[in-house]
């Protein structure tokens, strides 16, 4: 398999889950992950411990899904971008016109966004400012 057939499946993963999986995803994380810290701040006394569990469990679940999910999603715009400058050194200016072709491998949300390395930190930054917001309201 080369990079061009490569590119092509990466193409087609990204028309089929940019415009509506991958931003849902992302929304419902954001906001249940938000909701999980703030329910777990907000209203510790006043719901029964049974209940309660659900959202400090439901906060660190999302944390792991989180890291599980984005990072390798960042890693393939990563690599893909090390991979590029590898191969150009090792091939030289001789295949100047076939790199010019080939474009960064990512995962795209939306029509403009492409999940990085620190797109992670970036969702976690998202979801502490929301709650913190939350709370002083």
């Amino acid at each position: 398999m080369n990079y061009k057939t490569i590119q092509v499946l990466n193409v087609h993963f990204n028309e089929c889950c940019t415009r509506i999986i991958i931003p849902t995803f992302k929304g419902l994380n954001i906001g249940l992950h938000v909701m999980a810290i703030y329910v777990s701040i907000t209203y510790y006394d006043q719901i029964p411990i049974g209940g309660f569990l659900i959202f400090p469990i439901g906060m660190l679940m999302w944390m792991v899904i989180e890291v599980n999910v984005y990072e390798p999603m960042g890693k393939t715009n990563e690599l893909s971008g090390s991979y590029q400058v590898s191969w150009k050194t090792t091939l030289g200016t001789e295949a100047e016109r076939y790199f010019r072709s080939m474009f960064t491998l990512g995962i795209k949300v939306g029509n403009s966004y492409v999940i990085e390395k620190s797109t992670i930190l970036t969702i976690w930054s998202t979801v502490f400012n929301f709650v913190i917001n939350c709370v002083l309201l």
